[in-house]
């Protein structure tokens, strides 16, 4: 009898592996995944013992192979704890952003202590592999049984491949779109394999998209769209400045008159949309939130690209975007932002939107602001003192840092007693410091607020202000705790959106909406005459109740929330909502990749 002491032993591990998947991911373990990892890991597993018979190079994979689905299990464990997904080949240039000392430091990622069991066994398994005397041998028919296995491997998947590519609900919902399209990654691994997902998706070849084809498709979505349908607010703030400020892990359930008097004021006396859902395209990056917020598309680039649109498509054109736009109106164009020019190609990327003054971090330093502190919100008035005109009318946004985790920062110390008078000590350390740092945020907000009121300009300016994201780096079950929700529902994505002017009688607007309507919606307010022909969101001053389209693939109304895998939507025009939502989904990964901007104007 042949013997394959170390596949067992590598085997063994990587079932025991795929039960932690099970437990800390959540990937449910009773699913075809387990067949396809079988059949998957077999095939593997045979053809390399057969091929490949030198003892030490058996050893040399196996190890790797050890070391490498630990790592990704580690990686996954601590991925899901933030994004509730799996990790993918396209965030791999995300971490290229980020230091191994701000990892720990100022992401405060740290090693789940669930994984130090793990880790020693993996250390375990890579000791008997390498105690083994013998390479491991498999019969010479060997290629015969690989052959079954293959054949049986994509009957399997074909069977999976029906209904054919359409624009239509049900094709979306298939399980050929899912393999295609790998738009939900647990779902994928839980459905083909969770080892069969990261393989794929590590040597999968990017796919070719067909320029004329896709041109074709955009340009008559775009064609078959209603017009822009003006209402009771159209031009209600004509010509007026407009200040639009991206605060950095802000929720909005946090506001408090006393911590933030500021934006207390703002969220109550001016126009108040309550039921603004915020979507976390790609994870959490703060460029796609703004991509979404400053273009009114989406941020999407499945998880065949890279997983941040700043750095993916920063030659791209965006004519139609908000500052664009508005520049081609007579608005001075202003962008600043307390983080490094390079993090996410941002210094390339923000020109392409139509700004035409562009600040980060290093134009202060270059100024002899040598000490500045990013973390402090509130030395963001040095960009507006150094480089701001204050020639009507302008358009200002701003990209903030202060509340971005993590939430172990004692830069905020001095802000405590202002806590205090609304908590005592057993407030929880990482709120104290989340609210500490809400408070720097409206100290900024009050400084710019009065800066303005000097330059004569505040009553004839409009303030938008949106979050880029919930604060995932705050412990989930802390923030669900203390805001009193279930912190893995929509409701963790629910925010409120600011548009605020001194002279706007306080009104609140209970609509669903999302990030992607906030462009429309200003344009409507300021711009009247703005092209809204290019835009995937709505006005909300046009739409009576409304829904929000997730990152997940998932749709809220005022019914719940429907995940696109889940059939039972009851409703026909939420069905509709959703199949168009899909089909913006895919024709917007096609609009980057083509440039259909750029295209548009040859």
């Amino acid at each position: 009898m042949k013997k394959l002491k170390m596949t067992l032993i590598l085997a063994s591990y990587l079932i025991i592996l795929k039960i932690v998947h099970a437990i800390a991911i959540p990937v449910r373990f009773f699913q075809w995944g387990l067949l396809f990892d079988a059949l998957f890991l077999t095939l593997f597993f045979t053809l390399f013992v057969y091929f490949i018979r030198s003892l030490l190079w058996q050893k040399i994979i196996y190890i790797i192979s050890v070391i490498f689905w630990t790592i990704l299990t580690i990686a996954d464990t601590i991925y899901y704890t933030y994004f509730f997904t799996l990790g993918a080949r396209s965030n791999l240039q995300g971490l290229t952003q980020v230091s191994p000392d701000l990892m720990t430091e100022e992401y405060a990622i740290s090693l789940p202590l669930g994984m130090i069991p793990v880790i020693l066994l993996g250390i375990v398994v890579i000791v008997l592999i390498m105690l083994q005397k013998e390479a491991d041998r498999v019969p010479k028919n060997t290629l015969y049984f690989s052959g079954y296995l293959a054949i049986v491997h994509v009957v399997l998947l074909l069977s999976f491949f029906l209904p054919t590519p359409s624009q239509t609900l049900a094709y979306y919902q298939s399980d050929a779109y899912l393999y295609r399209a790998m738009p939900n990654r647990v779902r994928f691994a839980e459905k083909f394999g969770y080892y069969y997902y990261h393989t794929v998706d590590l040597v999968r070849p990017t796919p070719r998209i067909d320029l004329e084809t896709a041109r074709s498709s955009i340009d008559a979505f775009f064609n078959n769209q209603a017009p822009h349908q003006e209402n009771a607010f159209t031009g209600q703030l004509e010509g007026h400045n407009v200040v639009k400020i991206t605060v950095e892990s802000l929720d909005t359930r946090f506001i408090d008159p006393v911590i933030s008097p500021t934006l207390y004021q703002m969220l109550n006396n001016g126009y108040h949309f309550d039921n603004i859902y915020i979507p976390v395209f790609q994870q959490g990056a703060t460029c796609n939130s703004e991509f979404i917020a400053t273009i009114g598309l989406y941020a999407v680039n499945s998880n065949d690209y890279m997983n941040n649109i700043c750095a993916a498509y920063n030659t791209n054109a965006f004519p139609y975007s908000m500052p664009n736009q508005l520049k081609d109106a007579g608005y001075s164009t202003y962008y600043f932002h307390s983080g490094y020019e390079l993090f996410y190609q941002r210094k390339y990327m923000i020109p392409q939107y139509g700004f035409e003054t562009i600040k980060f971090i290093e134009d202060l330093n270059a100024l002899g602001y040598t000490d500045y502190n990013e973390r402090l919100d509130t030395e963001m008035m040095h960009f507006i003192d150094e480089f701001m005109v204050f020639e009507e009318p302008f358009y200002l946004q701003l990209l903030t840092y202060g509340l971005h985790g993590a939430y172990t920062h004692e830069d905020y110390l001095h802000h405590d007693p202002i806590i205090n008078q609304v908590y005592d000590d057993e407030l929880d350390s990482e709120i104290r410091v989340y609210l500490q740092k809400l408070y720097e945020f409206d100290l900024f907000l009050e400084g710019l607020v009065e800066r303005l009121k000097e330059e004569g300009v505040y009553d004839n300016t409009l303030f938008v202000i949106y979050t880029d994201h919930y604060p995932y780096m705050l412990n989930q079950e802390t923030l669900g705790d203390f805001l009193s929700i279930d912190e893995t529902s929509e409701e963790l994505f629910r925010q409120s959106l600011i548009v605020y002017n001194s002279n706007l009688q306080s009104q609140t607007f209970s609509q669903i909406g999302a990030t992607i309507d906030i462009v429309p919606t200003v344009l409507n307010l300021v711009y009247p005459d703005a092209d809204f022909s290019y835009f995937f969101g709505n006005d909300l001053f046009n739409v009576e109740d409304g829904y929000a389209f997730l990152h997940d693939l998932s749709i809220v109304d005022s019914t719940g929330r429907y995940f696109l895998h889940n059939n039972a939507i009851s409703n026909p025009q939420l069905q509709e909502a959703l199949e168009i939502e899909m089909i913006k989904y895919n024709l917007q990964i096609k609009l980057l990749e083509i440039d259909y901007f750029n295209l548009s104007n040859d």
